[in-house]
């Protein structure tokens, strides 16, 4: 542990090798942090200048709020990720049932507070790639979220990074989709599983089914599709057309028009 500028500086890292990844990382800095709200930076990024004080203002001015987020821009892109419309500006607002839809917090764009991460006992090893989205979504049943409407995080892209892992990635935020539905179930009362929240669920669900199919992962498609039906009791958009010959030409003709979209 050191001081840097008035706050504590922990580098750690996680040997997947030995079995302890990104959130083993993670929660050995939570472990020993002395502080009252604790924030995680990837090694590959870097923070803006004022992202930390105006997050920890926000949060010292909204007792209820336990996340403080702000904007990233990848180092390939020349414009600001985008946060979904209803997000509002520097005010706190409930997470759920967004947070179901897409993971719209980068975790080294966030703060949180210490007690609250250190309760929910850190992050999960068991979704590899999606941890910080398994906290957000637990963190979500805590308390609200307040976005401060500036750039945070300079997120930058490289070929080993595990984001480009895109069948690892989507069956690990399917996988915790599916749980997270099942503790909502379980809590009662919570947030409770009406039409919008399931609405959510299912257009993020399909989301990834749908990145899934196109990058040709096929047989995890098949296999999250009948997942995805017994969890919501239909099957989802498209699934009948993805199989066989017709899915095959309905997939290199959507590769087709994206290759051409972008020149």
């Amino acid at each position: 542990m050191a001081r840097r500028g008035g706050w504590e500086v922990l580098a750690t890292g996680g040997d997947e090798k030995a079995g302890a990844g990104i959130a083993a990382g993670r929660n050995t800095g939570l472990a020993v942090a002395d502080t009252e709200f604790v924030a995680f930076l990837d090694a590959d990024d870097w923070w803006a200048p004022d992202h930390l004080l105006d997050c920890v203002a926000l949060l010292q001015g909204n007792p209820g709020a336990v996340v403080a987020f702000g904007a990233m821009r990848k180092s390939s892109e020349d414009t600001v990720h985008a946060i979904p419309s209803w997000v509002p500006r520097r005010t706190t607002f409930l997470p759920l049932p967004g947070l179901l839809a897409t993971n719209f917090v980068p975790v080294s764009a966030a703060v949180a507070r210490t007690d609250v991460v250190r309760r929910l006992e850190g992050f999960d090893g068991r979704f590899i790639g999606t941890e910080d989205y398994g906290m957000w979504l637990r963190l979500g049943l805590e308390g609200t979220f307040v976005y401060r409407d500036a750039l945070s995080l300079y997120y930058r892209i490289h070929a080993g990074q595990i984001s480009q892992k895109t069948q690892l990635l989507g069956e690990s935020a399917l996988q915790l989709r599916e749980e997270f539905l099942s503790i909502m179930r379980a809590r009662s009362g919570a947030i409770p599983l009406d039409a919008m929240t399931i609405a959510a669920a299912e257009a993020g669900w399909q989301e990834i089914l749908d990145s899934l199919w196109y990058h040709g992962h096929l047989t995890a498609y098949s296999a999250w599709t009948r997942r995805y039906r017994k969890v919501f009791g239909r099957l989802p958009k498209l699934s009948v057309i993805r199989y066989g010959i017709a899915g095959y030409l309905h997939m290199m003709l959507r590769r087709l028009c994206n290759r051409v979209g972008r020149k």
